[in-house]
């Protein structure tokens, strides 16, 4: 008899459950597209793995691709040649920064994954996850475009194709 009387309360207990988590990831998508709009990029500053230092101040009045990633991420390995398209097309105009996240992965390992893939655009290690925690970024891959005045015009969170790039690149280029 109890077993009767539980399975409602549970079915109801699931219900309200998933009815919260839309609710609130619809809230969260919400709060990341308003902000998104009109939030200026945190400052991202340190030594790249083959190109020197990076300073996203070096790049004021240029559009800039920030892609967060790490080496053991199948998803982040699928993007990087797009990404390696979209730069060799957009480099001259848009500054690009790969941000490798440092939870599993060692340095090392981001610089073997770059050299094996044949990505020339500027990479550096997020010691500490610094830039991961400005930019809250929570999956991977992630990549932010941000207009020329550096305020993030999008968040894409997940792979990118070469299509999708180039639609967001030619959108902060104003083309």
């Amino acid at each position: 008899m109890n077993r009767i009387i539980d399975i409602p309360i549970n079915q109801k207990i699931h219900k309200i459950s998933w009815i919260f988590l839309i609710s609130w990831l619809g809230m969260l998508i919400t709060i990341n597209c308003a902000n998104s709009e009109e939030q200026i990029a945190k400052p991202i500053s340190g030594e790249t793995f083959f190109h020197g230092n990076f300073d996203l101040d070096m790049h004021v009045g240029k559009p800039v691709l920030i892609n967060f990633w790490f080496p053991s991420c199948p998803p982040c390995r699928a993007e990087m040649p797009d990404l390696q398209i979209a730069f060799e097309k957009y480099g001259e105009d848009v500054a690009f920064i790969g941000i490798q996240q440092m939870g599993s992965d060692s340095e090392k390992m981001g610089i073997e994954f770059i050299r094996e893939l044949g990505l020339t655009y500027p990479v550096m290690a997020d010691f500490g996850s610094k830039v991961q925690a400005n930019y809250e970024i929570l999956s991977f891959p992630t990549t932010v475009f941000l207009r020329k005045d550096h305020s993030i015009s999008r968040v894409w969170t997940g792979i990118i194709d070469e299509q999708q790039l180039n639609q967001e690149l030619d959108a902060i280029l104003g083309i």
